[in-house]
């Protein structure tokens, strides 16, 4: 963008970019991969900082022991920051599982799709050429030869 927020024209093709849309969407079980490794690089990340809250709780009491309440204050200041952040990471991952589960929901309901897909086909093909007029004409041609039968015993 310029400085009056118009885009810049690149020269690749009139400004915009084909490359970026021509991109395939990404796999769903890829996806739920990648989704699966964030949640537990943020799982990692939760453990550090909790680790950080009980160093932090720690120091607070020595500081106080030793009759350094503005020490102690700063160490619960950062205990309170940590635990802030403790909670964006839960939000952050409670967010990647339920896009998780929508993917899987997704992917289930596009397999399905698929099989009922198939099954339909399998029972056209199995159906053949066959619909209800055919058949109601066979069958009555069925009867005709039947009644013709019949006749020719009882004629005999």
């Amino acid at each position: 963008m310029n400085i009056f927020g118009r885009p810049r024209n690149t020269g690749g093709g009139g400004g915009n970019q084909p490359a970026r849309a021509r991109q395939a969407a990404p796999d769903a079980a890829q996806a739920i991969l990648k989704l699966r490794g964030t949640v537990e690089t943020l799982d990692k990340r939760e453990a550090h900082i909790g680790t950080k809250i009980t160093a932090q709780t720690t120091e607070a009491k020595a500081k106080l022991a030793k009759k350094d309440k503005k020490g102690a204050l700063i160490c619960m200041k950062r205990k309170k920051m940590f635990e802030n952040e403790i909670t964006k990471i839960q939000g952050a991952r409670l967010t990647l599982e339920q896009q998780m589960l929508a993917l899987e929901n997704a992917a289930m309901n596009m397999q399905t799709f698929g099989a009922m897909n198939e099954g339909k086909q399998a029972l056209k093909a199995a159906r053949g050429g066959m619909d209800a007029d055919t058949i109601g004409d066979t069958m009555d041609d069925i009867r005709e030869e039947m009644d013709e039968a019949d006749a020719i015993a009882t004629a005999l």
